[in-house]
C-alpha cells in the first residue's frame, strides 16, 4: 500500500510513527527517540498479549491495539510480527545480561552457575509468558523455534564459556563451541522438566546444577574441581529428596533415617 493509503489508515493514530521526509535541523535525535519508546511500548505490548492469551500466535492489529499505537506502527517499525517477537527477546535476554553482570561471581565457574540460577529466576518471575513461549517451542520446528535458537542466545553461552577457557577454569582443549552447546542443551532439558511436571523453584535450579556439574566435572581446572563436585552432590541430594511420597510424614520418617 503507498504512502497515501498508510496515511488513511493511520488517521487519528496519537502514537503513530511519524513518516520518513525532510528532518528540521536538530531534531534528528528527538525523532530517534519518539521511535524507541514506541519500539518499546510495542515490545511491552507483545509480551502481555503472549502472557494473556497463551499463545504466540498474535496479529499485528492486535497488537497496535495492545500497544495504543496507529494500525500500521508496528509494521513501520518493525516489518514483521518475527521481528516484534525477537526484539522482545532480546530486550529480555539484555536485562538477563545486566543481572548476570550485576552477579559479582567470583571465577567464570561460578558465574556459569549463577546464570543458570537466574534463569530459573527469569522464568518464575513471569511464569505464563514463559511457559507459553517454550511450550510453543517444544511443539513446532517453526518460527518459534528459530526465534530462541538465534545467534545471539547461541552467543551469550559461548562467550560464558570462551571466559572459563581463556581464564583456564576449563581445560583449555575444549571445544568452546561443542561445551556451550552442551550447556544449552542442559539449559532446554531443564525449561522441558519445568513445563512437562510444574516443578518447583528449588528442584528447577538443582535440575539445571546438576546437569551442568555434571558436564564440568571432567573438564573443570583442579583448583575449581573440589567446588563443582560439591555442587553437584549438593544438587543431586535435592533432586533425590524431591523423588520421596508425597506424603508430609512419610517424606519426614524418610529423611530421619537417611540422617
Amino acid at each position: 500500500m503507498g504512502r497515501t493509503g498508510n496515511a488513511s489508515r493511520n488517521r487519528g493514530g496519537a502514537d503513530e510513527e511519524p513518516k520518513a521526509g525532510p528532518r528540521p535541523t536538530g531534531h534528528g535525535g528527538a525523532r530517534e527517540r519518539r521511535k524507541e519508546l514506541l519500539r518499546q511500548k510495542i515490545v511491552q505490548a507483545a509480551r502481555a498479549l503472549i502472557t494473556e492469551t497463551g499463545s504466540t500466535g498474535l496479529s499485528m492489529r492486535a497488537l497496535a491495539v495492545k500497544a495504543g499505537v496507529g494500525h500500521v506502527t508496528p509494521y513501520n517499525l518493525f516489518g514483521s510480527k518475527q521481528a516484534v517477537l525477537l526484539s522482545m527477546l532480546d530486550a529480555d535476554l539484555d536485562a538477563f545480561r545486566r543481572a548476570l553482570d550485576g552477579s559479582n561471581a567470583a571465577d567464570p565457574i561460578a558465574k556459569l552457575f549463577e546464570a543458570a540460577r537466574l534463569s530459573v529466576s527469569f522464568w518464575l518471575s513471569d511464569p505464563a509468558f514463559y511457559r507459553t513461549l517454550y511450550s510453543e517451542v517444544f511443539n513446532t520446528a517453526g518460527t518459534q523455534l528459530r526465534l530462541v535458537a538465534d545467534p545471539r542466545r547461541d552467543a551469550f553461552w559461548r562467550q560464558l564459556v570462551d571466559e572459563a577457557i581463556a581464564g583456564g577454569a576449563i581445560d583449555r582443549r575444549i571445544s568452546a563451541p561443542l561445551f556451550s552447546a552442551v550447556v544449552r542443551q542442559v539449559v532446554v532439558r531443564a525449561v522441558a522438566v519445568w513445563i512437562s511436571r510444574n516443578t518447583r523453584r528449588d528442584h528447577l535450579e538443582a535440575e539445571l546444577g546438576y546437569g551442568l556439574a555434571v558436564a564440568l566435572l571432567g573438564i573443570v581446572s583442579d583448583a575449581l574441581r573440589e567446588g563443582v563436585r560439591e555442587r553437584l552432590f549438593s544438587c543431586q541430594a535435592r533432586l533425590l529428596d524431591h523423588r520421596q511420597p508425597e506424603n508430609p510424614a512419610s517424606g519426614a520418617r524418610q529423611r530421619r533415617q537417611r540422617r
